[in-house]
């Protein structure tokens, strides 16, 4: 490489000839030993000739020498000269190509590829592609077009990163010949309107359109007519997605092809990919993007536009698309309706459009929760659930008439059993939920008689009755645990229960689980999860409490995993007391009592707010009657892990847990966000209406419905303490 202050260099940066004998030196340095480069056929001495011959005639001058078998392009370039016009700095780069033009300065690692790479190919037609690697991080590289003009074109690169320098080994010995650059891009055109149409062959009228503005010279230097209607094969489609680089390889004649093969594009290609994408890994991949401008045409094609700027001013050169280019584009965008296609999908102009709530109208509560479902996503998933619950209750509010001798009740809970509706509604949450203030809502509906059975867990349980007896606080997620731990405080989420709630729990508990296990032994009782619930609930006697109205209004809450918490713990410590002979939980009476509940409905309904057992345990139960009719999911769960908690309605369907008609909908939110809002849509609407309908009022609604709360809290605090 030739220093700044060289006469070469200098010669450029001035813009005046240079004795040749001055710059023997550098025209050594260019034309010397490529650091082992490949040589073949024994090219070497007259390649280094030309090229000397080349350069010496562009500083001092002189006629351009003959360029092997391009003799037009070479004798009109040898008219330049005699006609007496000097050659710039302009005129040299267009004479020669890019790398004779950067040989007489070091080049950017960069540039180098981006005049190499498929949409601006050599001035001599060629492009360079890699030779070998060796010698650490050097690599080789050769003009491809050293078979056909015998260009001795090489260079020599060292590293993969930014602002590596680029050694031209080799100038190219032969001139441009624009006939043969014109036929390369005129048939790439031709043989991207292939890979556009998917592989199929192009039209003749494309075919005819891109060889009609086409000299007679460019038709000569294209390959046969039919050989441009061969589609891109599967293989190089593959490789120009992949790398992003759209170069074809020019199809030669018959004859030509029979000739000894030589690197080809595809070969190009793969070198310049790996390069190209290694590059681009590097950490200033941002500021090769401010060197060069990349515009992506149709079909992953790369158009460059490259900024050559030089002592005067700066230029902007760009390849627009053809007109059948155009013409492809505007097909794949604006593709035609088909009619068939909108009857598969069932009239889809029939459908509701979307459109949100307009706040112009004022704040309307139900209003903005029934414009829900024409919001779109989520929104809309809550509007469908807001419906099925609707329908849940309206079915369940049509009275049942019974043929003799069909019993109108369920076999649960003894002895006062529950009667059998037109649809029987299953609710099933998770511990958390009661944990949160969620539990008011469960109450609500349990003290309203407005489902039928519960599904929960341990913590659903036992963190009701814990609430009764002290209150549960509002904290944060980010709080450290080791400090709470020290403090004994849990935290759950970000609500924080301290250790003394379950102190008072295990007082209250205890007692009570005495006089259970002296019925088990004097009575022969055989206690379940759900009968031990229905005890405590009577024991509460508090109305703010879900196992209260559960035992109040006969609503079975079955737990199966009644033994996960600290229900559990205060079970064991109490069996460990009792040496080992305490209560006993019969789960199989309680899964039976489920099942056969499940069988007996008419119809079913099930709302499920979370997942895991109390999800499973209510959609296994309707199993046994084929699947439940109508589906309510909300959960935010997901379904790539395989679990059941995020899986969605259809997948049980296909286990028969839900049926393949229902119109089953999962709600991928916070259940503390949506459930409240669905339950005044549905349940509370439900219930305000039967109240008017029967001339009563709630006895605990607004402002002093909430103050009389407030009052229960107090008293129950002071009887505690």
């Amino acid at each position: 490489m030739e220093a700044p202050n060289s006469p070469m260099a200098s010669a450029q940066n001035s813009g005046h000839a240079v004795d040749p004998s001055t710059a023997s030196a550098d025209l050594n340095d260019i034309c010397g030993d490529t650091d082992g480069m490949a040589n073949e056929e024994g090219e070497e001495e007259a390649d280094d000739a030309i090229v000397k011959e080349i350069v010496t005639a562009l500083l001092s001058g002189g006629p351009f020498p003959a360029a092997g078998e391009n003799d037009e392009q070479s004798q009109a370039m040898e008219q330049q000269q005699t006609n007496g016009t000097a050659m710039d700095d302009a005129s040299f780069s267009s004479g020669l190509s890019p790398l004779a033009s950067d040989a007489l300065q070091p080049v950017l690692f960069a540039s180098f590829f981006e005049s190499q790479l498929g949409g601006k190919k050599l001035e001599c037609g060629g492009h360079l592609y890699r030779r070998s690697r060796h010698r650490g991080d050097s690599i080789y590289w050769r003009c491809d077009q050293n078979r056909r003009y015998r260009c001795a074109g090489s260079a020599r690169t060292v590293g993969e990163t930014e602002g590596t320098e680029v050694e031209l080994g080799k100038l190219h010995n032969h001139a441009p010949c624009p006939a043969r650059c014109a036929a390369q891009r005129l048939t790439r055109q031709i043989r991207q309107t292939a890979l556009a149409a998917g592989g199929c062959l192009p039209p003749r009228a494309v075919i005819d359109e891109c060889l009609a503005g086409a000299s007679d010279d460019v038709r000569a230097a294209l390959p046969h007519v039919e050989s441009l209607k061969r589609a891109v094969s599967r293989k190089r489609r593959s490789a120009d997605n992949l790398s992003g680089i759209n170069v074809h390889r020019f199809q030669q004649p018959p004859k030509q092809q029979q000739q000894k093969r030589h690197p080809t594009v595809a070969d190009q290609k793969t070198d310049f990919a790996m390069t190209l994408r290694n590059t681009k890994q590097s950490d200033n991949a941002d500021k090769m993007q401010q060197m060069v401008g990349t515009t992506v045409a149709e079909n992953g094609r790369q158009q460059t536009q490259k900024m050559h700027s030089d002592g005067a001013g700066s230029s902007t050169s760009s390849v627009m698309p053809c007109p059948a280019e155009l013409a492809l584009c505007r097909q794949a965008v604006l593709v035609n309706s088909d009619q068939k296609q909108q009857q598969q999908l069932h009239d889809y102009e029939q459908r509701p459009v979307i459109v949100g709530y307009d706040f112009n109208a004022g704040i309307q509560w139900e209003a903005l929760l029934d414009s829900f479902l024409t919001t779109g996503f989520q929104a809309s998933h809550m509007g469908i659930a807001i419906q099925e619950i609707n329908a849940m209750i309206e079915e369940r509010s049509v009275p049942v008439q019974f043929e003799p001798g069909v019993d109108p009740f369920f076999d649960y809970p003894q002895p006062n059993r529950r009667r059998r509706r037109r649809l029987t509604i299953f609710l099933g949450y998770t511990s958390n939920l009661v944990t949160s203030g969620l539990r008011e809502t469960f109450r609500y509906l349990l003290e309203h008689d407005q489902v039928d059975c519960v599904v929960t867990s341990a913590g659903g349980v036992e963190e009701d009755i814990i609430k009764c007896l002290r209150p549960t606080y509002l904290g944060s997620f980010k709080m450290p645990g080791n400090e709470l731990r020290a403090g004994g405080i849990n935290r759950a989420g970000n609500l924080l229960i301290p250790n003394s709630n379950y102190c008072a729990f295990e007082e209250w508990l205890n007692p009570i689980l005495d006089k259970c296990l002296e019925e088990q032994r004097l009575q022969g009782t055989r206690w379940t999860p759900s009968k031990l619930i229905a005890r405590l609930g009577s024991e509460i006697g508090d109305k703010r409490s879900i196992c209260y109205w559960a035992w109040h209004n006969r609503i079975p809450i079955f737990c199966p995993a009644l033994t996960d918490g600290s229900l559990g713990d205060m079970l064991y410590f109490h069996s460990v007391k009792n040496g080992g002979d305490g209560i006993v939980l019969d789960i199989v009476e309680d899964l039976r009592f489920l099942n056969t509940m499940a069988v007996r409905s008419l119809r079913t309904g099930v709302i499920i707010l979370g997942g895991g057992v109390v999800k499973h345990h209510i959609n296994n139960a309707n199993l046994m009657r084929n699947g439940s009719d109508r589906t309510v999911y909300i959960n935010s769960g997901q379904e790539f892990d395989g679990s059941d908690s995020g899986a969605e309605p259809d997948e049980a369907v296909s286990w028969g847990k839900v049926k393949g008609n229902a119109r089953a909908v999962k709600v991928c939110a916070d259940a503390t966000l949506v459930f409240p809002l669905i339950v005044a849509r549905t349940f509370a609407r439900a219930v305000t209406q039967q109240q008017k309908c029967r001339g009563e009022r709630s006895e605990g609604g607004g402002e002093k419905g909430h103050q009389q709360h407030q009052q229960d809290n107090q008293r129950q605090l002071e009887r505690i303490e």
